[in-house]
């Protein structure tokens, strides 16, 4: 018979009172705002992934604007995102508080010019229409 101290069954580092070394990158998608905000809370950077076109929303460029209609929607569109935004930071924000961190700049749900949080995109440059982007977006399909 064998006199081994070590039990049979495995345990984890948290178990034996050891602290789990952190992740170096969280990447989450866009609608995952508490996995965002964990990332915060612990100093982990985050890359948000954003699945969308970004065409969905985003209107030809102005050189291409021609015409009353387009103009008209271009002005809607624009109008638009921005009550979106911050709409949405308003919610991020009273999320962020609730989880003891403090307020963003600008919403991080989806890329916008003055985004502050880096962001991938699943969508291809080819796909959409040729405009100013933030450099913290990058495109990866």
């Amino acid at each position: 018979s064998s006199s081994s101290s070590s039990s049979s069954s495995s345990s984890s580092p948290a178990a034996e009172g050891k602290a789990r070394p952190l992740p170096a990158v969280f990447v989450c998608d866009f609608f995952s705002t508490a996995a965002v905000d964990a990332a915060d809370k612990l100093g982990v950077p985050v890359v948000v992934v954003f699945p969308n076109p970004l065409s969905m929303t985003a209107m030809p460029p102005q050189r291409d604007r021609t015409g009353l209609y387009l103009r008209a929607r271009s002005l809607m569109v624009s109008g638009g995102e921005a009550v979106f935004a911050r709409l949405l930071l308003l919610a991020r924000n009273k999320e962020r508080s609730s989880r003891g961190l403090p307020a963003l700049l600008e919403q991080d749900i989806f890329p916008c010019a003055t985004q502050d949080r880096l962001m991938i995109a699943t969508t291809g440059l080819g796909f959409e229409f040729p405009c100013p982007r933030s450099p913290l977006l990058h495109f990866v399909g």
